[in-house]
């Protein structure tokens, strides 16, 4: 796992997913499967891995729903995916965990703008 971390870091995004999958073979607590899976959907959302990255996300939620983190990068997948209401949603859910959380806002801010609901978009970005 913390290899798969370090190869994240590097960009070996590639490289750090088998090192996830060989983590998660082991069946790991909980604890631990929830990071597993969300790093793992993190290293592939970095490979434009969209719908691969977003049952992992949902796989750490399945564990955890309150699990910010996998809420916040679902929906910065499904912003990718141009699924905006989709993501408004997940990110709402990662904002009612912890609303000093700062990436929701702003990818939630961003798929308001796509969806022309500007006024909502600079509330969510300031």
């Amino acid at each position: 796992y913390n290899k798969g971390w370090i190869l994240d870091e590097l960009g070996n995004y590639q490289e750090a997913i088998v090192c996830y999958d060989k983590a998660l073979a082991l069946n790991p607590p909980s604890a631990l499967l929830e990071s597993f899976w969300n790093n793992k959907g993190f290293a592939l959302r970095q490979l434009d891995r969209y719908d691969e990255a977003i049952q992992c996300y949902d796989r750490a939620i399945e564990i955890n729903p309150l699990d910010m983190n996998a809420w916040n990068n679902k929906g910065a997948a499904l912003n990718r995916l141009l699924r905006y209401t989709e993501a408004i949603s997940c990110l709402e859910n990662a904002i009612e965990i912890d609303e000093s959380f700062a990436n929701p806002w702003s990818h939630k801010g961003y798929a308001l703008s796509r969806l022309g609901k500007l006024t909502e978009s600079i509330y969510c970005l300031n």
